[in-house]
């Protein structure tokens, strides 16, 4: 888990912890992916935009993506393979994901989460290509454009590198903050959708 302590504007401070971890992660024993088999390496895990503050002596992550008017937004960054959430212009959160493989790409751009719900059954691809999945009790589910969304993977753990058919993979943990401190509130329903008095987190996604 990322602890991030705000400093000035859009930046926080990652804890000795943080560097470590978030390292370690791309070295972790990979476990099998029922849905989405890695056959391509990914290039190791790197902060983005990450630099090291002279006066702190510590790594300071900076966004200078901040949507106008919003108090709330989440950051996917494909190429380090992280997500950060924001709230009043301070990072609360980093974490670790797997987004799309490179034939089902995450897709990019500035959404907003229009659907959720607390776990559903997931299937996709095809049997005569051979990429056919079924994925029961995925938890989790945040839809921020079509069907992209962030969800739980509980059947790989290879955090740090692309895994998915083009979802935010995400540990069941990291998925759960991210559901319930995110818009729209869930109201405990199986769906919830955003609406004027309930809307969707922004989101965005970039390279």
């Amino acid at each position: 888990m990322l602890n991030p302590s705000p400093v000035r504007g859009l930046r926080f401070v990652l804890t000795a912890f943080v560097l470590i971890v978030a390292f370690a992660v791309p070295i972790l024993a990979a476990g099998p992916d029922a849905a989405t088999p890695a056959t391509q390496s990914a290039p190791p895990l790197t902060l983005a935009k990450a630099r090291l503050d002279p006066v702190a002596q510590a790594i300071v992550y900076e966004s200078a993506n901040a949507p106008e008017g919003e108090t709330k937004w989440i950051e996917v960054d494909l190429s380090d393979q992280m997500v950060v959430a924001y709230e009043q212009g301070v990072p609360v959160r980093a974490f670790v994901i797997s987004s799309g493989l490179p034939r089902w790409p995450t897709v990019q751009g500035t959404f907003r989460i229009w659907a959720k719900t607390a776990a559903q059954t997931m299937s996709g691809g095809s049997r005569a290509a051979g990429d056919y999945y079924s994925l029961p009790n995925v938890q989790w589910v945040s839809y921020f454009f079509e069907d992209y969304g962030f969800h739980g993977a509980y059947w790989h753990n290879n955090f740090g590198q692309p895994m998915s058919h083009g979802c935010v993979n995400m540990t069941n943990d990291d998925a759960e903050w991210l559901f319930f401190w995110s818009g729209p509130v869930w109201n405990g329903e199986p769906w919830v959708r955003s609406s004027a008095d309930n809307p969707g987190t922004v989101v965005i996604v970039h390279d």
